[in-house]
């Protein structure tokens, strides 16, 4: 055991180890609670104050002539742990490990031409 841990002090002494953590966010979702007051029939201007204005806004080319408001969020997390040992002046071996967790969101309400809210596509947390 001491033979071990001299050779990991030995080792580690001249080594370099580092780590960061990092947490992105692109605009908010909608609020869960609007969310969920959302009806199918509501005109564009309940919907609007429910959420606010939406990050874009589309005319679909079909017949029925539908359009859409769609509102998007970005929520990105990680973290990445790396180290560094010199093996001799010219060589070292290093090793690196981390995790990522991105999740691009939608909320995209589809309205008749009327702007009557037809149907809600909610691809959130």
């Amino acid at each position: 055991m001491r033979i071990f841990t001299a050779l990991l002090l030995a080792l580690t002494l001249g080594s370099c180890a580092s780590g960061n953590l990092r947490q992105l966010r692109w605009q908010q979702p909608p609020e869960a609670i609007a969310v969920e007051q959302l009806q199918p029939g509501m005109d564009l201007q309940k919907c609007l104050d429910l959420l606010g204005a939406p990050s874009s806004v589309s005319e679909a080319d079909d017949v029925g002539g539908r359009r859409s408001l769609t509102w998007k969020w970005l929520q990105e997390s990680g973290w990445n742990l790396s180290l560094s040992v010199p093996l001799s002046d010219s060589a070292s071996a290093s090793y690196q490990y981390g995790r990522n967790n991105n999740q691009i969101r939608h909320l995209q309400l589809i309205f008749d031409p009327a702007w009557q809210l037809l149907e809600i596509v909610d691809e959130g947390p």
